[in-house]
């Protein structure tokens, strides 16, 4: 028999970056709703200080003030992670599409991509497709 305690050990870990803290709230509850433990950073000078290798998934907003998301696409080839990205923007869809190019060219795991305003039946469907132990 399993304890609600060991319940959350085992939840996988999604972490949101995004400047704007509505957008971050909404993602960690849609993500909470599906069953991750969520931590989230609205400043890009303070994600590298909570970044851990035990992260499952990534919501990463490409554009914020003070850096941009292929710095942290950088950032996170060099520490090899195994964590899947979910990028997201307002700019245009081909900003999208080549942010993932370049994750995807530095050995990382793009698992989707999100426009600005987000959807939560695509963001749900992302995660809920998920199949992380």
């Amino acid at each position: 028999m399993t304890d609600q305690s060991d319940n959350a050990i085992n939840k996988p870990k999604l972490l949101v970056i995004d400047d704007e803290p509505d957008i971050c709230e909404f993602v960690c509850f849609t993500a909470e709703s599906a069953g991750y433990e969520t931590l989230s950073s609205t400043r890009a000078d303070q994600v590298q200080d909570i970044y851990s290798d035990d992260i499952d998934v990534i919501v990463l907003d490409l554009a914020m003030p003070g850096t941009d998301g292929i710095e942290f696409i950088r950032y996170l080839a060099e520490k090899e992670s195994g964590a899947g990205l979910i990028l997201m923007s307002g700019l245009d869809i081909s900003v999208l599409h080549s942010a993932q190019e370049i994750a995807e060219g530095r050995g990382l795991t793009v698992l989707g991509c999100l426009t600005k305003p987000i959807s939560i039946d695509d963001l749900d469907k992302i995660l809920t497709d998920l199949k992380i132990p």
